[in-house]
């Protein structure tokens, strides 16, 4: 059933479909008809393959995490000067020393400008976009970095992300369980990423979001404030220390200012005076 037909890119039609999982029969809203590869229903969970007319089953997981995205799938919002529809969500977890540290991805889409995503850690947004050319490879200050329209991204961790939960539609055959090899890069409020599977290697560009700025656009209930400082959120408090250093520096300059005086002062005193007896 075709619920509504939008303009879509070199004037194809975007169609935004209603249809029922083959495998529990809930009702699904397909949102990106003609760009999705795959589908999630978010009864079962099975994974359903959107370029098939009858959303052939392509896999299932048993989800252990009750989870509910912080912006719901459906949501549009405009950010970067444009409107944007969220149709997927997925959360993906690293390992660092034994410790899980899960983010979600949510995936955004224009039927004019493709897609993109935002993702959110313990407060921190970042508005992402893939990125066709290559960085260049370079050092600094003793690091990996690489060079990005003539921008300096320092190394800042490697990992190994796993996808542990999707839901709503995707532009690629997504399966949980999912592993790709990320190398993240930071000159804040900007970081370039890159992940690679054995088919590929993708690259990324994030800008850092002030959570206000996300909690406006989409109208969202009161969150909790950020925890931390997120790897390229610009630094919190460099607008004070920029002016305690000015303090400091004139405070300096007076001390300085004195002790010039002071010499000047002394020259003309006398020091000490001695007489001889005769």
């Amino acid at each position: 059933m075709v619920n509504m037909a939008t303009g879509g890119p070199s004037g194809q039609v975007v169609l935004t479909r209603a249809l029922n999982c083959p495998s529990c029969g809930a009702a699904l809203t397909m949102r990106a008809a003609g760009h999705s590869l795959t589908i999630v229903c978010d009864s079962c969970h099975s994974v359903l393959d959107a370029k098939d007319e009858s959303y052939q089953v392509l896999s299932k997981f048993e989800s252990q995490m009750h989870f509910q995205p912080i912006i719901p799938l459906g949501s549009r919002v405009r950010l970067a000067g444009q409107v944007w529809e969220v149709i997927g969500v997925q959360i993906r977890t690293i390992h660092v020393d034994g410790t899980p540290y899960s983010w979600s991805e949510h995936l955004l889409f224009n039927p004019y400008h493709g897609f993109r995503y935002l993702t959110h850690y313990q407060g921190h947004w970042n508005f992402v976009r893939t990125v066709h050319a290559l960085p260049m490879a370079s050092s600094h200050m003793g690091k990996q970095a690489v060079i990005f329209n003539g921008e300096t991204f320092t190394h800042f961790q490697t990992a190994t992300a796993e996808t542990t939960f999707v839901l709503g539609e995707f532009p690629w055959e997504v399966h949980v369980g999912d592993t790709a090899e990320v190398r993240d890069y930071i000159a804040p409020p900007r970081m370039m990423s890159s992940e690679a599977t054995q088919e590929e290697i993708t690259w990324s560009l994030g800008s850092y979001t002030p959570p206000e700025e996300i909690a406006q656009a989409f109208k969202l209930p009161q969150q909790p404030p950020p925890e931390g400082v997120f790897a390229d959120q610009p630094n919190p408090y460099a607008a004070g220390a920029h002016g305690i250093w000015g303090h400091f520096g004139l405070f300096a300059i007076a001390l300085i200012v004195l002790a010039f005086a002071s010499l000047a002062m002394a020259g003309k005193k006398e020091i000490l005076s001695e007489r001889s007896e005769e």
